[in-house]
């Protein structure tokens, strides 16, 4: 709703034009230490998410990478598609990738963001294997969560939260992102992680 480019559409469209809200894009500000981002997830995920990812480090040797390399992100793109894919499919839904020329359309756009600086990616290996990556692209300092994948068999150790809190502490210390950006869409999960969030309208 606060878009500078919102005054010129409703000028353009007359005085018919109607702007109703349609989405919630929830959001964090990465321009704070941890702690305050904590203060700002619900309770449940407050109380857990550093246990989360104490007890997935205790019972595995755990490396959380930012891709720096196009080498890397040729490897991200791998295990992404295969993770994203594996998850859907076991919930009985075909995956992004399933559809016709996908995979290369989004290697491509990766691959060319990466170039550009607008794209940041990370990956989760416990005991040398990938088991979870997640994807933003960013825009003037933000990063919009865009995907991720997650690999089955490790659901106790909450996957997701634990690799959302670690890309997020990257934000937080990274000096050219100030916000993390959920999206719309809905997902009620996005509600444990911040109360923060734009109006959009339509």
């Amino acid at each position: 709703r606060d878009s500078p480019v919102l005054p010129h559409f409703t000028s353009a469209f007359g005085g018919d034009a109607q702007v109703v809200p349609c989405d919630s894009l929830p959001y964090i500000s990465t321009n704070a230490d941890w702690g305050s981002v904590k203060r700002g997830l619900g309770s449940n995920l407050r109380t857990n998410i550093d246990r989360y990812i104490r007890r997935i480090e205790k019972q595995y040797k755990c490396e959380f990478r930012l891709v720096q390399t196009m080498e890397q992100v040729d490897e991200f793109m791998e295990s992404f598609v295969r993770l994203h894919q594996e998850r859907w499919q076991a919930k009985g839904e075909r995956g992004s990738f399933a559809s016709p020329g996908f995979k290369e359309f989004m290697r491509d756009t990766v691959r060319e963001a990466f170039r550009c600086q607008r794209a940041r990616l990370w990956m989760l290996f416990l005991d040398g294997q990938c088991v979870a990556t997640l994807q933003a692209f960013v825009d003037r300092g933000v990063a919009h969560y865009f995907q991720g994948g997650f690999a089955s068999g490790y659901e106790k150790y909450h996957l997701g939260s634990v690799v959302l809190a670690l890309a997020i502490q990257d934000c937080i210390a990274a000096d050219d992102i100030d916000e993390f950006d959920f999206m719309g869409g809905g997902a009620s999960y996005k509600e444990s992680w911040t109360s923060s969030a734009y109006e959009a309208v339509a």
